[in-house]
């Protein structure tokens, strides 16, 4: 378990920030990028938002590296559009930078279903 926020910098050694500029997030399903933003923003499900804002950053967003530098979502889009919302809510704090796993294994595009927790600590992609 990860757990962390700009003022405590606790990660571990497959962790690295990266600043949001550099992070791409696609719409890739039923549900617009614009409609989550939004949905994040209202009471009605804030409970993400609420919950970083208190405990910090639970699990880092993982992102495949593109050949010019920036880098593509593949899992965490959520959780990064939380860090935009408080960058924009609460600019020079810190959430201009969110913690990120790096994947170099070449999933990319939305060739899998997600990556889920296995239970021992671990990350599994279900394809």
């Amino acid at each position: 378990l990860i757990i962390w926020t700009p003022n405590n910098g606790l990660l571990n050694d497959d962790v690295v920030i990266i600043p949001l500029e550099k992070i791409t997030a696609l719409d890739r399903g039923k549900v617009s990028l614009d409609y989550e933003r939004q949905r994040l923003r209202e009471h009605k499900d804030r409970g993400l938002l609420e919950h970083i804002i208190t405990h910090g950053l639970d699990a880092p967003i993982r992102v495949y590296k593109n050949t010019d530098e920036t880098y593509e979502i593949i899992d965490g889009v959520r959780r990064y559009l939380v860090y935009e919302i408080l960058n924009e809510d609460y600019p020079g704090e810190g959430w201009d930078k969110i913690p990120t796993i790096i994947s170099d294994d070449g999933i990319s595009g939305g060739q899998f279903d997600g990556i889920i927790n296995d239970g021992d600590g671990g990350m599994v992609v279900q394809n």
